[in-house]
Formats: C-alpha cells, structure tokens, sequence
C-alpha cells in the first residue's frame, strides 16, 4: 500500500471540478478546455439538486458547492489558494508567486481562475495533468504527497502496526518536524515561528477560522519539545486552551477532513498527553486483525499470569489482590503489545508486582531498618546485574522504573553490562526516569492524581520539565548513541507511570476491560 502512493489521493471538490469546467478552450473555439470536468459535474449531482458530500449531509458544504462561487469567497482565507473570490487582482504581479507545478497554492479552482485570466502555459498544464489523473473530476487541493506520505506513517504508528513497514516509513520519513524528531533527527523548533504571530498560531498567513485538525496535530508535536524550546511552549498552550473552549462547546469538528471520532480522539490527548491511540480502511482492518491477534495472546498470558500468582501464593506478601496483579499485566501489555514480545511482557508484569509485595512489606511496621537493609544486601549479592541501588534508603518504589527497563532489556538479550551501566548517556537517563517516575508515584500514593498536579503549578512544571528532558534524550542523536530501542523503552516505562498516576482505579478497570478482554470488529 505504501510503495502505491504517488502525488496522494482525496475526494473530488464539485466546488473546484466546476472552476475548471468553466476554463475555455485556449485556441479560441468557445468549447470547454476540459469537458470531462463537466460530464463530472453532471454525473455527480446529489438527488436533491445540490453537489458536494454524498454520505454525510454538510448543509454549509451542499449550499457552498451549489451557489454561485463567487459568493464564498469575498473574504478569502488565503490569497493564492482563493484567488477566484478576489476581484481587481494584478496578474503581473501574482503570477510571480505561482508554484513550480503551474498551481496557485495546489488550488485547482484558483490555478483555473488564473488560467482564463492569464492563458498561462504552466497553469494549463497543472490542469490538464489533474484533469487526466482524476478523470474529469478535480480535488480541492493537489498534490498532496507531503501529507499522504506523513498522514501514512503517523497513522501506522498510532494503529500499532508501523512494525509491519519498517522500510518503508525509512523511504517515507524524510520530512515533516513532529515525525523526524520522532525518528530522531536533529529538528530545531524554530520552524513554528513561521506560524506564530502576536502570541497566535495558524496553519497558512491570512487564515481566518482555525480547524481543529490543525490544532491537534499542533498540539501533538508539542509533546515532543526539549527543554527551554519557548516557541513549542507557548503552541503548546495556545493548542491546548483552543482544543479545550471547543470540547466545552462541543465543536470539535474540521473544516477539512470527516474523522470518526475526532472529539473522542482530541478529548484523549487533552487528558492524557503522553498516551497513544484515520482512515484508510485497509489499514484500519489490518490494524483490527492485528489487534485480535494479539489479544488472544494477551488472554493466554494473563492465565499464565493468575497461574504463577497462586502457585507462589504472591497474596501472602500483601498484595492487595489479584486485581493489583491485572493492572500490572495491563501496564506491560498496553506498553509492549506484540506477540513475539510475550518474555518481555510477563517478566515486566511479574517485576511490577513484586515490587509492589516488597514495598507493601517495606511500608509495614513488620519490618526495622536492619531487616530491610539485610534484604538489600541479599538481593544485591545474587548474581545479577540488576541494582536497585536506592532501596536501602527504605523506599523500594524509588528504583521500580529502572529495574523494569533492566530486566525487559534482560529479557529481550541486551544484557547490562558494567560498560553499558557506566555510559553516561544510561547513567542520564537512569537518573531522569527514576527522579520523574518516583515523584509521580509519590503524587499518586499521597491521593494526589494527575488532575490534581495539573491545578498544582509547582508539581506540574517540575514533572513537565523532566518529561522534557526525557523525551530529549531519549529522541536525540550522539556519536556514542545508546542502542534507540533502549532509549525508547526508557520513555515507554515513564508513561506507565504517568498514566496510572493520572487515572482512578475505576477508570483504567474500564480500559482494561476493553484493552484485555473485548475483540475489535
């Protein structure tokens, strides 16, 4: 599917379609230049009269694409892609400014406009190329390969299947700022001031309405700002209060494309930033296959997982069920989903849950200062390269991170050495992922959940800060890099802790009903 994208693909625009059916032949006869375009028009007329969306009824799309066009754009949003609303125009002047592919801003009713103003040779060609693709029918913007290829790629990842087309995003991703710092290419952010001004960020000068997809994918590439990258910051919380009075208002909807659930979509990255979740159908089926595929295993290993809890009778430690025992199944699960990925999985849940007894029996008066020091000293002498090296403070929570990212590495065959625990580059992101991790677990213990630390500035700014130095090291390149899988699990075990510390128990038992135990049709 990838290796079919060209220029992209989208819907006809009867709106565009007619501006290039009113072009006149360029010799002169007084016949249509191109009469596919209205052979389109008049094949594509809706049963009550109107063009425009056929399977969902946009009464400002059927009234846009049926009026007379010059009435839609007395305002323009954009000069070039409107130029058909604009009267008194000095051709000399704009034809300056046209593309390199003949086109006004890849607006073929703009380019058509142009054409019967100007018989520009280059607007002619861009036409007749587009006429010809579509057969007649013309989209309201070309081309699109820029955003099919990028739109691919994110949508694969966020599906959970990009693991299937690892070639191919290489031969994709060589552009676009959110995706390539994603990738771990050097990006400065100072790209975003070309859309700011006076404290306001818009996709394209002179735009006058907002549309909420702009926004959102706004919002997202602000998740991954490093520290100290002000002009992320602030379209960071330019796109968060936009999106936040549309949720209140309930006008989450787009100018441009028709999502299934976008409100859904957008109202999940507002509440929970660090969390993943479009649509080509044949990607969204494979994702639903895929998805099945691994739910089945999921259910097979949470049965083993019951299995080992009862057979080392883990309840004696004090663990408060078996329940505490699903939410860390859950957390790996949901963290690395992949079947072939089923070692890392169990070995994860079963680490998260014995910590969980030893910090039950740590906070226990059952326990003195010596005791817990002789455990210590005990786990330490075994032959292992794991070190929970902050334990003996009393805390067996303060390395739970760390020792996650250990043993999943153990597990998965990259093996800790003593020269791997002494680069400085691991010993970094050691650091920030136990600091950051272990304050949000001290929110969360102390009753404080993360809807509470986003009222609380101090708490917010300094959890805020540390995710952004993570998300710096963990996206960033250096000569001595650290293996990227690696790094990336660093971040992944981070935004376990975010999420359990932002949800109420009731509330992730409900995902975790849909995420573990209900099929995708």
């Amino acid at each position: 599917m990838l290796h079919s994208m060209d220029d992209g693909e989208t819907t006809m625009s009867a709106y565009d379609t007619a501006w290039v059916a009113l072009v006149q032949d360029v010799n002169g006869s007084g016949r249509p230049q191109f009469p596919s375009c209205l052979e389109w028009i008049v094949n594509n007329q809706l049963p009550d009269g109107s063009w425009g969306e056929g399977l969902i009824f946009l009464a400002h799309d059927r009234i846009i694409n049926t009026i007379p066009k010059s009435i839609m754009h007395k305002v323009p949003t954009t000069l070039l892609h409107s130029l058909e609303g604009v009267p008194n125009l000095e051709w000399e002047k704009l034809v300056k400014l046209q593309c390199k592919d003949g086109s006004f801003l890849f607006s073929p009713s703009s380019t058509a406009f142009a054409l019967m103003q100007t018989k520009d040779e280059k607007c002619l060609q861009y036409l007749t190329n587009i006429v010809t693709k579509f057969n007649g029918g013309v989209p309201t913007a070309y081309p699109l390969d820029l955003f099919e290829h990028i739109w691919v790629v994110d949508r694969l990842q966020r599906l959970g299947i990009s693991r299937y087309f690892k070639s191919e995003i290489e031969d994709c991703v060589q552009y676009i700022y959110r995706l390539l710092r994603m990738h771990g290419y050097e990006i400065s952010p100072d790209v975003f001031q070309q859309f700011e001004k006076d404290g306001k960020f818009v996709c394209f000068v002179g735009q006058t309405t907002q549309a909420t997809t702009g926004m959102f994918n706004l919002l997202r590439a602000s998740q991954v700002l490093f520290p100290r990258e002000k002009i992320l910051d602030d379209a960071k919380k330019f796109s968060y209060n936009y999106l936040k009075e549309k949720q209140s208002t309930n006008e989450l909807l787009d100018k441009w494309i028709i999502a299934k659930d976008l409100p859904g979509e957008v109202g999940y990255a507002l509440d929970v930033p660090w969390m993943g979740n479009v649509s080509n159908n044949k990607y969204l089926e494979m994702a639903k296959l895929d998805y099945n595929n691994c739910l089945a295993m999921h259910q097979l290993e949470w049965n083993t997982m019951q299995q080992w809890y009862v057979d080392f009778n883990i309840g004696r430690f004090r663990v408060s069920n078996i329940t505490s025992l699903l939410v860390s199944y859950y957390l790996a699960a949901a963290s690395v989903f992949e079947p072939e990925r089923s070692k890392e999985r169990i070995a994860w849940a079963k680490t998260t849950t014995l910590v969980d007894a030893i910090s039950s029996l740590f906070d226990s008066l059952q326990l003195s200062k010596e005791q817990r020091r002789d455990f210590v000293d005990e786990f330490r002498n075994t032959p292992s390269s794991l070190r929970p090296a902050r334990w003996q403070r009393g805390d067996a929570m303060e390395g739970h991170a760390l020792l996650i990212v250990q043993t999943v590495s153990l597990i998965d065959g990259r093996w800790t050495s003593k020269e791997l625990l002494a680069h400085p580059q691991y010993q970094r992101l050691s650091s920030v992922t136990n600091n950051l991790c272990h304050e949000i677990s001290q929110s969360h213990k102390s009753n404080e959940n993360r809807k509470t630390c986003f009222e609380n500035e101090t708490t917010y700014r300094t959890q805020e800060f540390r995710m952004q130095e993570l998300v710096q090291l963990v996206l960033g390149n250096s000569p001595d890099d650290l293996d990227r899988d690696l790094k990336q699990l660093f971040l992944t075990v981070a935004k376990t802790f975010f999420y359990k510390s932002y949800y109420d128990p009731v509330t992730i038992n409900a995902h975790i009903s849909k995420v573990l135990f209900e099929t995708v049709i």
